[in-house]
């Protein structure tokens, strides 16, 4: 079983230490992975308004709920797009690009990863899927 004080360390993370950055990374259109697919596809449709506020109102319910599994899950998917930013081309060095959700997201990871380390460590029977660069 899971480190219980670990886990509400998380959520305590989620919901009280960055309530407001969570908030604004959740409503960033900008780190929302389908509205850079609509813009690649010249996709005119406004699906991915749709599926933006779909989102919103998904992770709005999993913070109400205080679903720790489900607001960590979205957040690292729109820290993944941030991510996928700096490193492809999206932001360069010392610009104003991106800046706030940079250094909204850099404090989130900084409070959460060894939180998840320690769970990792302490619960090496959890099957967390697929290694998808083994060691060869």
């Amino acid at each position: 079983m899971v480190n219980f004080q670990r886990a509400a360390t998380l959520h305590g993370i989620l919901f009280h230490q960055f309530p407001g950055p969570i908030r604004t990374l959740l409503e960033n259109k900008y780190i929302f992975e389908p509205f850079w697919k609509a813009l690649r596809e010249h996709d005119s449709s406004n699906r991915w308004e749709e599926s933006f506020a779909s989102s919103k109102k998904a992770a709005l319910g999993a913070i109400v709920d205080g679903d720790t599994a489900k607001v960590l899950g979205i957040v690292f998917d729109r820290l993944y797009v941030l991510r996928n930013q700096l490193v492809h081309g999206g932001a360069t060095w010392n610009s104003r690009v991106n800046r706030a959700q940079l250094k909204d997201g850099t404090a989130i990871m900084m409070a959460i990863t060894p939180i998840i380390f320690s769970l990792m460590l302490d619960h090496p029977e959890l099957d967390l899927g697929e290694i998808m660069y083994p060691v060869i």
